[in-house]
């Protein structure tokens, strides 16, 4: 690596001040260099430590402006007690986790795609959140949950965006 060859510098302060960067590597005294720049996305290469870092900018659009988010909006509300045809499967799997992760205890799920049946393997389920941002501004978070009958697992994900 050389300055005038590679464009050294020091890490950013994105990555300085990310819990993500500083739990894996716990040290800032390490230089980068461009590995790509796109639109929405920088990757940093750490010298000598054969990894590389990324920041993608902030998708400002919000959930009302994301098809996906709107199509499952518009679906059905999962209730326990109304799954039929077999698929309270879901509800045995799903109800006991539910009582004890939050937020899903409070939140109003809605089932993804088709309702489910004695035959499918997996649901899924989403709602959103709504919570203060560390600006002090309103926000909402996607939750998605994906239930599968064997093994009988339940998974939770904090959507942070689609298709980038």
């Amino acid at each position: 690596y050389g300055m005038n060859r590679d464009g050294l510098e020091l890490l950013p302060a994105w990555a300085a001040r990310s819990d993500d960067y500083l739990e894996a590597y716990g040290r800032l005294d390490v230089h980068c260099t461009d590995k790509e720049i796109a639109a929405k996305r920088v990757v940093k290469e750490l010298v000598g430590h054969d990894h590389a870092i990324e920041h993608w900018a902030v998708d400002g659009s919000g959930l009302d402006s994301d098809p996906l988010t709107q199509s499952w909006l518009r679906g059905v509300v999962y209730e326990a007690a109304g799954l039929t045809g077999g698929a309270s499967w879901v509800a045995d799997i799903f109800e006991p986790v539910r009582s004890t992760v939050l937020p899903l205890p409070s939140l109003e799920l809605r089932i993804k795609g088709r309702l489910p049946s004695a035959s499918d393997d997996e649901v899924w389920l989403a709602g959103v959140v709504g919570f203060r941002s560390r600006a002090d501004q309103p926000a909402r978070q996607v939750k998605e949950v994906r239930v599968l009958r064997s093994p009988a697992l339940v998974e939770v994900y904090d959507v942070l965006e689609y298709g980038r």
